[in-house]
């Protein structure tokens, strides 16, 4: 199997019984719909289990998530008992897959940014929180301190950030949009400014 929309839905499939419900999801260029994607990404909240410490036990990722994971591929970067991050080869078909393990608290603000495109998660989301004074820390958006209300899904992200909720595959013309706009405010600025210098 070659289509990579097919193996991110059979890894989605693996990897979704060892995760909190409805916490594991296709991100990234297939998840907008991308005709030639390049990679697979995933983002999930892996399921958590007691664990025996020397004082008693600890809440750590699940053995059968561990397990899943290390049997579908060769990890190339990251942990994945403990990181928020992992690169994955797959072992059918060697394909790359970049694994995002989040959190509650950042589940919608990791789901969004790793949705993409790049210039939509740059300039529409991390410049609107920036722009309101928020900067983000581990994916939660913190302002003087305190975190921001916890986002439930996307679009509470969205709400919040007084942002029309758009569908993924809709974000990459929004974000040239955005880019075009901001590009016509700087020109009109420059000449208007030069024009008052000039007078």
């Amino acid at each position: 199997m070659n289509n990579l929309s097919d193996q991110a839905q059979n890894l989605l499939a693996l990897l979704a019984p060892h995760c909190e419900p409805t916490r594991c999801m296709i991100a990234g260029s297939i998840r907008r719909g991308k005709k030639d994607p390049k990679d697979i990404e995933i983002v999930c909240i892996p399921r958590q289990e007691e664990v025996p410490d020397l004082v008693g036990y600890k809440m750590m990722r699940s053995r059968q998530y561990i397990e899943t994971v290390h049997a579908c591929g060769t990890v190339v970067k990251g942990d994945v008992a403990i990181g928020r991050y992992v690169q994955l080869q797959l072992n059918a078909t060697a394909a790359k897959v970049d694994l995002f393990m989040a959190q509650r608290e950042n589940w919608a603000t990791t789901v969004a940014i790793r949705t993409g495109p790049a210039d939509f998660s740059h300039h529409c989301l991390a410049g609107k929180w920036v722009s309101m004074g928020y900067k983000s820390v581990g994916g939660i958006l913190i302002k003087e301190g305190r975190p921001s209300p916890q986002f439930e899904e996307e679009d509470d992200l969205f709400y919040f950030l007084g942002i029309i909720p758009l569908k993924p595959w809709e974000r990459e013309a929004f974000a040239i949009r955005m880019a075009n706009e901001k590009q016509a405010r700087k020109y009109l600025a420059s000449v208007s400014s030069g024009r008052h210098h000039n007078g």
